[in-house]
Formats: structure tokens, C-alpha cells, sequence
């Protein structure tokens, strides 16, 4: 009795070791899952950061905001070159304007969008300090050329436009200060 009984506790020590190594194997089966969605999660998230970049970079610009979907998935929704166009004649000649200018704005944009755009990096611009004055001067020497340019002498003679634009400088007695490096003057009280 003694033999069988040892076989049946050898059987018994068999299937438990089965059941261990199944269990086991299920175990690293289920933690490779839990693996996989946590590496997808921080994928989903990664990829989820980066739309929310590409979008808030986009909201920065009104132009780019407008035209958020025109390049979707990174692909030009333009047509193919115009081989027209890379003749040398039509290069170095400038008589042929009329043919570039709408193949032109159907790549780059309208002109509208391109005065919006200059005039948004302007007013959007925050008011400049004696360090940011000279970058603020380009963006506005910019759009003052790109709006002559277009003949949009409306936007460029506003008068609305002008007071943004003067609103946005520092207060005489602040440059002063900052080029003196003296605290600016408390203003004077009502009495």
C-alpha cells in the first residue's frame, strides 16, 4: 500500500506543479498585457500631447487657426507643379504676374490672410520692453511693408489700427527709466 500510495502523492505533486506553471505562465500573459496598454496608454497620451501642441501652436497664429485643416496629415492640398512656371522666361520676366498670382495664393494663402496674419503677430504681440523693442519694430516694419505692398492702404492708414499699435508702447517715462536704470516715477496722486 505503501507504493501506491507514494504514486498517487507523486501524482498529486504533479498536477500541482501543472497548476503552478500554468498559473505562473498566465501570470507573465496577463502582466505582458498590462505592459502593452500601459506602453500603448503613454503612446495614446504622447500622441494626444502632440495634436494638443500642433493645435495650440496653430491657435497662436489666427491664419494658421483658419487654416488648421488645409494640410492635414501633413499633405499639400495644392496642385502639382506648374512646370509653366519654372520656365526660365517666366522667372526673370515680370509680365506674367497675372498667371502667378493665383496659383501663388492657392499655395500660400490669400492676400487677406496674409494682412490678418501680420496684422495679428502685431496686436497679438505683447507690449514690448526695451528688450523685445527691436523684435517688436520688425513685426511691425514687416506688416507695414507687406500692407504697402498688397495696396492695403485702408488697414495701413487706420486710425484704429495706429492707436493699437501706440497702445502696445511703453509709456515715455518707462523707456526713460529702463535705458537710466532708475525706478520710473510713482505717479502723483489726486488730491
Amino acid at each position: 500500500m505503501g507504493t501506491r500510495e507514494a504514486e498517487i502523492q507523486l501524482k498529486l505533486k504533479q498536477l500541482k506543479l501543472e497548476q503552478l506553471t500554468q498559473q505562473l505562465s498566465q501570470e507573465k500573459e496577463e502582466e505582458a498585457l498590462k505592459q502593452k496598454h500601459k506602453l500603448q496608454a503613454v503612446q495614446d497620451e504622447v500622441e494626444a500631447a502632440r495634436l494638443e501642441a500642433t493645435l495650440r501652436k496653430a491657435a497662436e497664429s489666427g491664419l494658421a487657426w483658419e487654416r488648421k485643416d488645409d494640410f492635414a496629415d501633413e499633405k499639400i492640398t495644392g496642385k502639382e507643379d506648374n512646370l509653366e512656371l519654372n520656365e526660365p522666361k517666366v522667372m526673370c520676366v515680370g509680365g506674367d504676374e497675372k498667371m502667378a498670382q493665383p496659383i501663388l495664393e492657392e499655395r500660400f494663402g490669400r492676400e487677406q490672410d496674409i494682412v490678418r496674419a501680420k496684422l495679428n503677430t502685431i496686436f497679438r504681440h505683447p507690449s514690448p520692453t526695451i528688450r523685445t523693442l527691436e523684435q517688436f519694430y520688425a513685426d511691425v516694419n514687416s506688416a507695414v511693408t507687406v500692407l504697402d505692398r498688397l495696396d492695403f492702404k485702408g488697414d495701413l492708414y487706420s486710425q484704429e489700427n495706429l492707436r493699437r499699435l501706440v497702445d502696445k508702447l511703453p509709456s515715455h517715462s518707462d523707456v526713460a527709466a529702463l535705458v537710466t536704470g532708475e525706478a520710473p516715477p510713482a505717479p502723483e496722486r489726486a488730491r
